[in-house]
């Protein structure tokens, strides 16, 4: 009984030293993506806002179109920047709602 417990153990010290391998593997790759997967579910993100707000989407068009972007990008992030805290505190006090995927 010795001899397979013996075993048995060794087995499971073998599992475990590659289960760490493997999540020390995993947190690399999760690591080397984690900001291009950012900067895609910002990308969704406003693509799904400007879908729900047309009107916005066409004037901020127009606006860029009339100006150039390069002189209009730090108020353009303040706008952004606004326009997420009235979100989140226009959504403060109301129930939360499933989303459709």
């Amino acid at each position: 009984m010795n001899k397979k417990l013996a075993e048995i153990i060794e087995r499971r010290e073998a599992l475990v030293a590659r289960s760490a391998a493997q999540r020390a593997t995993v947190v690399a790759i999760t690591q080397q993506w984690r900001r291009p997967l950012e900067i895609f579910d910002t990308a969704v993100r406003t693509f799904r806002a400007a879908r729900r707000h047309p009107v916005l989407t066409a004037l901020a068009a127009v606006l860029l179109a009339r100006t150039r972007y390069a002189r209009y990008a730090r108020r353009i992030g303040y706008a952004v920047t606004a326009w997420r805290v009235f979100r989140a505190l226009s959504h403060r006090g109301a129930p939360a709602q499933a989303t459709a995927p």
